[in-house]
């Protein structure tokens, strides 16, 4: 099961993005690292997340429901660390396995923001060096990070019933969805 496939050589085809990051500048001028999230790996995020102190908001960016809910942004209260470590594994082969979403981490205290899109590539906004470090112990290099052409993304009817959980999990606030939420 994977969440984003490529057509290769006549079939769709699992893409797992080498672990590599680059650091790129928003047209507004802002400095982030892009990262490619192998196999959807929910321990790349954690990584991340350790780096930040918290408490944060969760945002789950839902771009494709299958029934389980109104298309749209869901912002959870401000939750800390444990909260955020026991969602990611609680629903991880959701997250690494499912594409109809992104996943944002926002701490407000250190103006850092972990966006995981439903590409598998994590957008990160913050302590760059910190975050550089964290992903070299994991064995990440600097990169480039592409998303397949084409690609597709796979819902999986298996999990439904994560999805429907994963709204329940927090006393999220519905809003609707940007006009960039749907890349």
């Amino acid at each position: 099961m994977y969440r984003l496939g490529q057509f290769l050589e006549g079939s769709w085809v699992e893409y797992s993005h080498p672990p590599v990051f680059q650091l790129m500048r928003t047209d507004s001028n802002i400095e982030l690292l892009k990262i490619g999230v192998p196999g959807g790996d929910i321990a790349v995020a954690q990584a991340l997340l350790r780096c930040l102190d918290g408490p944060f908001y969760v945002l789950y960016v839902l771009v494709v429901p299958r029934g389980e809910g109104d298309t749209g942004r869901y912002q959870s209260p401000l939750v800390d660390w444990d909260q955020v470590d026991a969602l990611l594994n609680r629903f991880q082969d959701y997250l690494r396995s499912d594409g109809r979403f992104h996943l944002w981490f926002h701490d407000p205290a250190a103006r850092a923001t972990i966006v995981w899109d439903r590409h598998n590539i994590i957008y990160a906004y913050g302590p760059l060096a910190e975050y550089e470090r964290c992903l070299s112990a994991l064995g990440f290099q600097n990169g480039l990070v592409r998303i397949p052409a084409p690609h597709e993304h796979h819902y999986r009817n298996e999990f439904d019933i994560d999805a429907r959980a994963m709204l329940a999990h927090f006393d999220w606030r519905h809003s609707d969805l940007q006009p960039s939420d749907d890349d």
